[in-house]
């Protein structure tokens, strides 16, 4: 069981729960993280880590949400899990390409 959902900012809070409202206009059904979350957040040291990293991110393509999904990601600095197709490593080089051209 997971503990309530805390949130460091009230911007991120809403910036989360809109991300939510789009996953229930579109319907959970054709979002494909909402049909097996745990291929989304696989153990670093996990046998096959790597392996359920990539089949997360190929699901991802198939999800009309991916663009908003890996922007609230970036924005709010989301550690864990594949959002919007893309890894920790993949947010964290975004952030670090886009303050070097800010």
């Amino acid at each position: 069981m997971t503990g309530p959902l805390l949130f460091n900012s009230t911007a991120k809070r809403h910036a989360w729960l809109k991300l939510a409202n789009m996953v229930e206009e579109v319907g959970p059904d054709h979002i494909p993280c909402t049909q097996a979350p745990d291929l989304y957040y696989p153990e670093g040291d996990e046998i096959g880590g790597a392996h359920y990293v990539r089949l997360a991110k190929r699901a991802c393509q198939r999800c009309p949400l991916i663009q908003p999904c890996a922007e609230y990601a970036i924005k709010y600095k989301e550690e864990y899990g594949v959002w919007g197709g893309l890894s920790p490593n993949d947010r964290k080089n975004i952030r670090k390409k886009r303050a070097e051209n800010a």
